[in-house]
């Protein structure tokens, strides 16, 4: 939880100018060099949470529904594949 307490979020939602719900709904983190997205897609309900992450994610559902979990899912994602990389490189 330590690294969901300092990643810093930044809202990156668009609008356009006759949408009056400005509820944020695109949320982007940087851990280095990766871009860290969590974000609505309209093919999916509009209740569910998507991770985005090159080269790791194109498209990631996230089960939690509430904005926090979803970030803090994202993140331990994003962690599971570094790891599993940096195991690969350390054979």
């Amino acid at each position: 939880m330590k690294g969901q307490l300092d990643m810093q979020w930044k809202d990156v939602t668009t609008f356009s100018q006759v949408e009056k719900d400005r509820t944020p709904q695109t949320w982007v983190a940087m851990a280095g060099d990766f871009r860290i997205v969590v974000t609505r897609h309209r093919d999916y309900p509009p209740e569910k949470w998507i991770l985005q992450c090159a080269p790791f994610f194109d498209i990631k559902e996230l089960a939690p529904t509430d904005i926090e979990l979803a970030k803090a899912s994202a993140l331990d994602l994003v962690k599971g594949r570094l790891s599993t990389a940096m195991n690969a490189i350390n054979i």
